[in-house]
């Protein structure tokens, strides 16, 4: 009975060891490793889509990617303001294919397993339902006619200063009817307001330099 009571506790006391040391893991993971963007995206101040945005990454940067938490990662870039990302315009390493850095934690019979680095997403039974409620945003497109590439800015949104988009977007496309106010200068000064989609922008194409979308 006392050998029993002894393997019992051994038992316990391994449990708890694993399970302390998935804590530490989960809790003290400080990613840094080679991602790439696989579509023009904003980069934020802080990881919500209610953060200011501080400028766009375009379709094929290389990022170097220091943290994720909450579907977003604090990316450094060579060019351009370091800052979130949302995680799902990011690919691990430079070529693409695998999502961005993560810790993997699986319970099954054979124990935990715990995945540390690029693909380390969570199974899909412990992940958050990834459906998210639909937001009206803008799109901006660099040719006419909605073509070439494009970003998009959701309602609420501000950006003061394009960076790599200055002067540079001929069209816009806003199926939600929102109030989109196209500035000539940075931090909003000579401005123009549209609130439908619009084709050609005129004397405003290739020379816009800061947005809101409201």
């Amino acid at each position: 009975m006392r050998r029993n009571n002894s393997q019992k506790i051994r038992k316990i006391a391994a449990a708890s060891a694993l399970a302390a040391a998935t804590l530490v893991v989960l809790t003290s993971v400080s990613f840094a490793a080679p991602g790439a963007i696989t579509s023009n995206v904003n980069v934020r101040q802080g990881p919500s889509t209610s953060s200011q945005a501080l400028g766009i990454i375009r379709a094929g940067t290389v990022v170097d990617v220091r943290d994720c938490r909450g579907g977003f990662c604090f990316v450094d870039q060579r060019q351009g303001p370091d800052g979130y990302v949302s995680a799902d315009f990011i690919n691990g390493g430079t070529t693409g294919g695998a999502r961005s850095p993560g810790v993997g934690l699986q319970v099954g019979p054979g124990g935990v397993q715990i995945q540390v680095g690029p693909g380390g997403r969570p199974p899909r039974d412990l992940e958050e339902d990834d459906e998210e409620e639909s937001v009206a945003e803008v799109c901006f497109f660099d040719r006419t006619r909605f073509r070439g590439d494009s970003f998009c800015a959701e309602e609420g949104e501000s950006i003061r200063r394009l960076g790599e988009w200055a002067d540079r977007i001929s069209s816009i496309e806003n199926d939600d009817g929102l109030e989109v106010r196209v500035c000539l200068n940075n931090d909003f000064r000579s401005c123009r307001m549209f609130e439908d989609s619009v084709s050609t922008l005129g004397d405003y194409d290739d020379d816009i330099s800061s947005i809101q979308v409201r």
